[in-house]
């Protein structure tokens, strides 16, 4: 093959990669709390460490918390997971949105505390 045919070849390789379209990255936007559930008396067996939960749950196209999977964490979680399961299950969300068509999401939060008198 000639030189000149490579090079012909190699610059029509170039304009198609140039030209193929990359899919997007899915843009979702996430779940919001619309409405807070009541938030019963917290726990705190360690005030002297900063309280704080990270919480995770997924919601659902519907807006409900698919509570099976909720997950707590951090230095007051584990003294008070009742009491977070409740006030999440309790709460209303509106949905993850894809294209502004609603999608199941995860919903994270981190949650800070202050302990009376300290």
């Amino acid at each position: 093959m000639s030189r000149a045919r490579v090079v012909a070849a190699s610059m029509a390789l170039i304009l198609a990669a140039g030209c193929y379209s990359y899919p997007q990255p899915v843009q979702i936007s996430p779940p919001k709390l619309l409405t807070r559930g009541s938030l019963a008396e917290l726990s705190f067996p360690n005030p002297n460490v900063p309280q704080s939960v990270e919480i995770d749950v997924m919601i659902e196209t519907n807006g409900m918390p698919l509570m099976s999977t909720f997950k707590a964490v951090g230095p007051a979680a584990a003294a008070n997971q009742e009491v977070l399961y409740k006030y999440i299950e309790a709460s209303t969300f509106r949905p993850g949105l894809q294209n502004g068509q609603p999608v199941t999401a995860n919903y994270h939060t981190r949650m800070q505390f202050k302990v009376p008198g300290t």
